[in-house]
């Protein structure tokens, strides 16, 4: 038997929507926040941009696919 836990959280961040898109998209903030973290991608759709973090501390590569971008409007 398997229990099934779903989380829905929501956060209200009060910042100009530029302002979160930068903190999420750019490399010199995302440091900020993940510890000195090194991301690297040109943020283009789909299997030929790879998405990668590489962290210092503690050496380990994320990687991941970009599926779909929506610009901040």
């Amino acid at each position: 038997m398997t229990t099934e836990l779903i989380l829905n959280i929501s956060v209200t961040i009060h910042a100009p929507k530029s302002k979160v898109w930068s903190a999420l998209t750019d490399p010199e903030q995302i440091k900020k926040y993940l510890f000195g973290t090194e991301t690297k991608t040109d943020w283009k759709v789909e299997a030929l941009s790879p998405s990668a973090a590489c962290g210092k501390a503690n050496r380990y590569i994320d990687k991941g696919t970009i599926l779909q971008l929506e610009k901040e409007n």
